[in-house]
């Protein structure tokens, strides 16, 4: 899952808007929004469709490539 939150902090980024940027469009404090975009909180369906928004990006695609990355790097034991 790191990987999947690297690449939303890279798009970001690339949109040239920091964390406090991002947050207040998310409508969020930027605490709060740094712990997500870090992994350590859930984003809920509403903000990834707004950060969807902003960045220019497919939800599907996102989680797409989160599961696809935890099927390929995780298996059972």
């Amino acid at each position: 899952m790191g990987k999947a939150f690297n690449r939303l902090k890279g798009l970001r980024a690339e949109k040239g808007l920091t964390q406090v940027e991002m947050a207040k469009l998310l409508g969020m404090n930027p605490d709060t929004y740094r712990k997500k975009e870090n992994g350590e909180r859930d984003f809920t369906l509403r903000e990834v469709a707004t950060a969807q928004r902003v960045l220019g990006i497919d939800p599907q695609y996102y989680f797409f490539y989160k599961f696809s990355n935890q099927t390929v790097t995780e298996r059972p034991a």
